[in-house]
């Protein structure tokens, strides 16, 4: 309250002491502006005229005194024709015929281009002087018009006169060459006299601005000089009223105004200090209460930047607030409206949301009168780490069955592979021969079979060894030519190495291996095979231009003994992404866009 009635006091002071000053300064000062006027007012009134009469005198005469001039060029170049033909045997010439209609038509062309401008300055504001002007000055146009035309008749009738009438009609022509002459030099004559007139008025005009503005304005400046040391005095103790007020701007609240006066300055003076012990008081107060909102603000911010969830507070459809996380989740900044794949959720909650390639579990509630607050956190890794553990103990269920049904077989397989060698070197030579052999063959098969079936039980750990990835790339394919050129496929491998590095070369092998067979037996005939490298971690991109595979057989392409080939076992690949995520790394399908299938393979290195 006290803040207020200072302040209502100050201004009905500042209301007094304006009226006091403004009545002893007034007047003084209108006596000032007035002169300044009256020099302002002439001197528009005369630079008004000047622009009158430049404006006349760039859009009407200026463009005439050219079309004039172009004219007297065209009348000597007929003089010089005539003159020609005079010093020559005064015999009719086709070149004298030729260049009489082009000056004749040339002269033509310029009388309308004369005409035409003489038509548009009728449109401006003109003087009665200058419409007269331009009235006669059409009239010479079309003197000019006809004396040509009357010149050009009678050139015709020289030209076909015979040689008693030619002298005559020659002595005709002379004649009315000089008439056109007379004619064109009627307007120039016309033009120039305006054109003078014009410059005289212009510069009379500019004379008496310069003359009667300057005395005017050298008054005006002498009593406004005077003036103003009557106003500073007057004003003097305004400086001092002015610095407190700075000192209040910029939160100096202790200083004060003294001035010994008992006029309106001095009651100024005295309500610019009651207010300053005023706002004084009351910025206090309101520094300790932002002391303890910033240090709430900040705790909350810290929190918010703290969690690992995205939380974005939305009002009237726009973000408020944004931690961290959920710029990093959904590239939204505060005063952004929402992505329109969050826009479209209601409130609720919505569990593994795919957004942008990644998972969320969102959670949307109201906030406030007519906003909502949006919680989301990434469950991507989660969600794939659940899925590679049920896919891991799913594989380790299947191999320990498979290991025990294997260790079942495999004690007679060996068994009957032993009593089979004997059993072939009894029969060695023999026609029987061929069937033990057939026998032996396929005990082996089966050996090699339980061996894949017993890898799905054990565990791998990463065996590294030192190695040039894309050396190892090349002895895969090398090992597999004879095979690949048996098929008439062929493998080509891009891109460079990291160099020399420590990974686990047995299963990126294997891996390698299993998919240029897999591509060899979909019927492909090309295998493309491109390295790439991170930080530290080795891709490999394979593709091939085969039959590919149907989406739903995608989502299978890693299940355990799913196969699309009558003699696969369906183990393959499903071993083989296993043991590089074993030791870190991964394997991922898709379908080429230009056919055939793309596996991305990644393994993680270390230098050497």
């Amino acid at each position: 309250m006290g803040y207020r009635s200072h302040g209502s006091s100050f201004g009905n002071a500042l209301k007094s002491i304006s009226s006091s000053i403004r009545t002893r300064i007034l007047a003084a000062f209108l006596v000032c502006i007035g002169m300044f006027t009256g020099a302002l007012g002439y001197s528009l009134v005369q630079l008004s005229t000047m622009g009158d009469n430049l404006q006349t005198l760039t859009q009407t005469y200026q463009p005439v005194s050219e079309v004039s001039t172009h004219l007297w060029n065209l009348h000597r170049k007929t003089v010089r024709d005539h003159e020609s033909v005079t010093k020559d045997t005064g015999l009719p010439q086709p070149a004298n015929a030729q260049s009489s209609k082009r000056l004749s038509q040339s002269l033509r062309d310029t009388v309308s281009q004369g005409l035409r401008l003489l038509e548009e300055s009728k449109s401006r504001d003109l003087e009665a002087n200058d419409k007269e002007a331009i009235r006669l000055m059409e009239q010479d146009l079309n003197e000019i018009n006809e004396a040509r035309s009357k010149y050009d008749r009678l050139f015709d009738t020289w030209l076909t006169a015979d040689s008693e009438n030619r002298v005559l009609a020659f002595q005709e022509l002379d004649t009315q060459r000089e008439i056109l002459g007379i004619a064109i030099g009627s307007i120039s004559s016309r033009v120039d006299q305006r054109i003078d007139y014009l410059g005289e008025a212009t510069s009379l005009a500019q004379e008496r601005a310069y003359t009667l503005g300057a005395a005017l304005s050298l008054s005006a400046i002498l009593i406004g000089a005077l003036l103003a040391g009557i106003a500073l005095l007057t004003l003097k103790p305004i400086g001092k009223l002015t610095e407190q007020v700075q000192r209040l701007k910029e939160g100096d609240y202790t200083g004060r105004v003294q001035l010994k006066t008992d006029d309106e300055m001095g009651v100024l003076a005295a309500e610019i200090n009651a207010m300053a012990e005023a706002v004084q008081h009351r910025d206090r107060i309101l520094k300790e209460r932002a002391d303890a909102l910033d240090q709430l603000y900040l705790r909350l911010r810290q929190i918010l930047d703290t969690i690992h969830a995205g939380l974005v507070v939305m009002h009237n459809g726009q973000a408020d607030t944004v931690n961290p996380a959920a710029t990093q989740f959904w590239a939204i900044e505060e005063g952004d409206s929402l992505p329109t794949d969050l826009s479209v959720l209601s409130n609720g909650t919505h569990r593994s949301t795919n957004l942008g390639g990644r998972v969320f579990d969102i959670e949307i509630v109201p906030f406030g009168d007519d906003g909502q607050l949006l919680v989301g956190e990434d469950v991507t890794d989660r969600i794939a780490a659940e899925n590679r553990l049920a896919r891991s103990q799913r594989l380790a269920l299947v191999g320990r069955m498979l290991a025990q049904i294997t260790h079942e077989v495999r004690n007679p397989l060996n068994a009957m592979s032993l009593n089979t060698e004997l059993l072939a070197e009894d029969l060695a030579g023999t026609e029987q021969q061929e069937l033990v052999d057939t026998i032996s063959r396929e005990i082996k098969r089966l050996n090699q079979l339980t061996g894949r079936y017993l890898e799905l039980s054990r565990g791998r750990r990463p065996e590294l060894n030192l190695v040039n990835p894309i050396d190892l790339v090349r002895d895969v394919v090398n090992a597999e030519q004879q095979a690949l050129q048996q098929s008439e496929v062929r493998a080509e491998i891009m891109g460079v190495g990291p160099g020399m590095v420590e990974l686990d070369t047995d299963a990126l092998r294997r891996a390698l291996l299993n998919l240029i067979r897999n591509a060899t037996e979909a019927n492909a005939s090309t295998i493309e095979i491109e390295l790439e490298y991170e930080t530290d971690r080795l891709i490999l991109n394979i593709r091939d231009d085969g039959s590919g595979m149907e989406p739903e057989q995608l989502q299978q392409a890693f299940e355990p003994f799913f196969t699309t080939k009558a003699s696969g076992t369906g183990l393959g690949l499903a071993i083989s992404r296993q043991e590089l995520e074993d030791v870190g790394g991964s394997l991922i399908a898709s379908n080429h866009d230009d056919g055939g299938c793309a596996f991305r393979l990644t393994i993680p290195y270390t230098l050497a």
